[in-house]
């Protein structure tokens, strides 16, 4: 591989990052955007990456590096809200997700993460239209069906038969 051929480095970086070897994934990725800073694919990769180092705070930097390259890219969007979900910065995680939603509306998960997101922020009255679209573009959709559990038990709904009517209405 030619080591000044940014696409052939970010290349191999995938190809690391996918064999799990996320050490080198990051330094060849590193390298490859020293030769190319706006290749918003291998920033994204980069980024992806730094999640799995659990090095959440360099990730977030990643995704917006990604976002400031790609405005209309809701995969990072949706990352990036994940990430956000995970360091506890759900109101930010709500506008990246609401975002990715926004540019991708056909999309299950991204309407699952809306409802998962105001779970934890406990907004439980809010994600009923986010459950049922997730549900109806994804039948047993995970986090869906989660967070309409997780809206039942803070509504005061113990009764496990109402429980496992809601998850069974979920499994399409």
């Amino acid at each position: 591989i030619n080591s000044k051929d940014a696409t052939a480095q970010g290349n191999l970086g995938l190809a690391l990052k996918l064999a799990g070897r996320l050490q080198d994934a990051l330094k060849v990725l590193e390298g490859a955007l020293a030769l190319d800073p706006n290749s918003s694919k291998n920033e994204f990769c980069r980024g992806q990456v730094l999640v799995k180092l659990k090095r959440l705070d360099e990730a977030v930097m990643a995704f917006r590096r990604t976002l400031e390259l790609r405005p209309d890219d809701p995969a990072a969007y949706q990352f990036l809200g994940q990430t956000l979900s995970d360091l506890g910065r759900l109101e930010e995680a709500l506008r990246a997700h609401e975002k990715a939603l926004e540019l991708q509306p056909d999309q299950a998960d991204h309407y699952g993460n809306i409802a998962g997101t105001l779970c934890y922020l406990k907004r439980h009255s809010e994600i009923s239209p986010f459950v049922e679209t997730a549900l109806r573009l994804q039948p047993g959709h995970q986090v869906a069906l989660l967070s309409r559990i997780d809206a039942l038990l803070a509504a005061g709904t113990h009764d496990p038969g109402s429980i496992k009517r809601a998850t069974r209405l979920g499994m399409g």
